[in-house]
């Protein structure tokens, strides 16, 4: 991975707050940290100080350039939180001051999508950190609309961990899962948040497959029924080890996407009839030989993007009963100038990490 530097420390103090730190994504794996002229806060937005900002698996596939939509150069990052220091012209909240968690998404506010507060699927939407800048800097203008405050009993932390875990929210909205079985392949950030919520809207049994045996104690501690390490065994193998009937579950979600890996698995052993939520993003190039089984298997295939502002408010009140929890999950902290070690780490594979969290403003 290739970094270069411009600007430096130096010239932020010299020019004081009027200048900001950020880090440009240029090309595949080259990351430049940048001192540049402060954000200011934009027509019909405000600019926010950014505090955490958490590093998601997409991250590291848009570095790699294997994402499908992101565009370089681009300053990555979409789970972030922070305080509104200022507001553009025709804004007037939420207040300056106000602690926030941000929904990463520019729309048009034109759209039948906008008009139905269904963001996620507005006709020009452009995810910041993706295919617009995100939170790698100090200081971002967003969307007031794109603000959600967060309680004073919410630490920034826990804010920016709101973006991936209303992925999982949404994604478990997809489908009615009250009393049903159902089986979440994946056990990242997404997999573990995807089961807690299957479990706080009232699914049966919640049971997470990983080879990652280390994931998989996260995802026990985390309210999962029961898990399968697919680590030495395929996934009918590991459950009738664990004494798991497969033809009992109901839903499935793909909390992996990749080349379609797991996709396949779950098409391969569901039983007809099935319903099947994709929530990872497949790659530009995948492989699924059992497609054909979703029209000869009746399996229901539902796709799911992100999130709307709705997962915001109720994952926070999830949150506060404690029904979620993200105790436990962030394992690695780093500042924003250290932002090329955390891609090495991620990619060396050398120790177990699970939720990486930015201190951009401290």
């Amino acid at each position: 991975m290739e970094l270069e530097s411009v600007g430096g420390h130096q010239g932020l103090a010299r020019e004081g707050m009027m200048r900001m730190k950020r880090v440009l994504m240029t090309g595949i794996n080259r990351l430049t940290v940048q001192v540049v002229e402060k954000a200011q806060a934009q027509p019909g937005e405000a600019l926010v100080k950014v505090m955490r900002c958490g590093v998601c698996g997409s991250d590291s596939t848009i570095l790699r350039g294997k994402h499908p939509w992101a565009i370089r150069p681009l300053v990555l990052g979409h789970e972030f939180s922070g305080v509104v220091e200022e507001h553009g012209t025709g804004v007037c909240a939420p207040p300056i001051g106000t602690r926030v968690a941000v929904i990463p998404h520019r729309v048009c506010n034109r759209c039948w999508a906008c008009r139905s507060q269904r963001h996620n699927l507005c006709d020009h939407l452009r995810c910041m950190g993706a295919e617009a800048d995100g939170g790698h800097a100090q200081y971002v203008s967003v969307p007031a609309e794109m603000l959600v405050p967060i309680p004073a009993g919410m630490s920034f932390e826990q804010a920016a961990m709101l973006e991936p875990a209303c992925v999982g929210l949404h994604a478990v909205r997809r489908v009615d899962v009250t009393g049903k079985s159902v089986l979440v392949l994946g056990s990242g950030p997404i997999g573990v948040f995807t089961a807690q919520c299957a479990r706080a809207l009232g699914a049966g049994k919640v049971y997470v497959a990983d080879p990652d045996s280390w994931r998989l104690t996260i995802a026990r501690n985390s309210g999962a029924t029961a898990t399968l390490d697919l680590s030495k065994a395929d996934l009918e193998t590991a459950a009738a080890a664990s004494r798991i009937d497969l033809k009992q579950i109901s839903i499935f979600f793909d909390c992996v996407g990749l080349e379609g890996q797991a996709l396949d698995e779950i098409l391969r052993i569901a039983r007809r009839g099935s319903t099947v939520v994709v929530v990872g993003v497949l790659q530009v190039r995948y492989n699924l030989p059992h497609l054909p089984d979703m029209v000869q298997h009746e399996l229901s295939l539902h796709g799911t993007t992100m999130y709307v502002a709705d997962d915001f408010r109720l994952m926070i009140q999830l949150l506060a009963e404690k029904q979620v929890s993200t105790d436990g999950l962030v394992t690695h902290e780093f500042s924003l100038d250290r932002i090329p070690e955390v891609f090495q780490l991620i990619e060396a594979r050398t120790e177990p990490v699970f939720k990486i969290m930015l201190r951009i403003n401290d």
